[in-house]
């Protein structure tokens, strides 16, 4: 509520207020995920999301990515052709330890696993009452399931699977699921998802279910909004 900086998340490393790792904020996925890169950092986009757990200076930070196994199976060998994710997961910090510095103090609970999940696609919405949030996730491969989670001070709901029309499944998964954003509109009553440059869904959001409807898909033109990235000119 102050606008102050508590704490930030890159995927893999939680950092307090002066950009320095937090106690215990390192590791929050699995070892081959975490060493995936040369530095631990965020394999893709929205792979992390802060919510707050009450008003007692705890929070949840949620962390998607993929099992060690899952990671020798198909990332080490096939990235670009099936390279799920299958594990949600999430941390708890408490901001008042370390003097407001803040300290992880439990890690690495699963929500989800499992799951062939897409890589991106992860926001969260405030719910109806003021006190709770919706969380969502990008579902399943080869389906337009959207996983949601009724997110608590106490305790965390779900999952529960919804099927909109976003996109082919099929034509969108593999190398192209690799870019995309979900977004709430300020007042939470709309859903955006933006996939790569060409598509663009829309839906209303209840924030009392958590349900998405009246899903809209509208194709962006191509040619007024080009990509920097010509391997994604198509």
């Amino acid at each position: 509520s102050t606008g102050k900086l508590l704490f930030s998340c890159n995927g893999m490393i939680l950092y307090d207020s002066n950009c320095v790792m937090m106690e215990n904020g390192d590791s929050l996925v699995p070892n081959r995920a975490y060493t995936h890169n040369p530095f631990p950092n965020g394999m893709l986009t929205q792979n992390s999301l802060i919510l707050p757990k009450g008003n007692s200076g705890l929070y949840y930070v949620f962390v998607a990515s993929l099992t060690d196994s899952l990671y020798d199976a198909v990332w080490a060998t096939q990235l670009g052709e099936r390279a799920a994710f299958n594990l949600l997961m999430y941390h708890i910090v408490d901001i008042n330890a370390n003097n407001g510095l803040g300290k992880v103090i439990s890690k690495n609970n699963v929500l989800l696993s499992g799951k062939e999940m897409h890589k991106i696609g992860m926001m969260a919405c405030r719910h109806a009452n003021g006190r709770d949030w919706w969380l969502l996730k990008q579902g399943q491969y080869d389906t337009n399931q959207v996983i949601r989670f009724l997110v608590t001070p106490d305790s965390i709901a779900g999952p529960w699977l919804q099927n909109v029309t976003m996109w082919d499944p099929i034509a969108y998964k593999n190398v192209w699921d690799l870019d995309g954003q979900y977004a709430f509109s300020p007042d939470g009553s709309k859903f955006a998802y933006v996939k790569l440059y060409s598509q663009l869904y829309l839906a209303d959001f209840d924030r009392c279910t958590g349900e998405l409807y009246n899903s809209k898909l509208i194709n962006i033109p191509i040619d007024t909004t080009p990509s920097p990235d010509p391997k994604y000119k198509y």
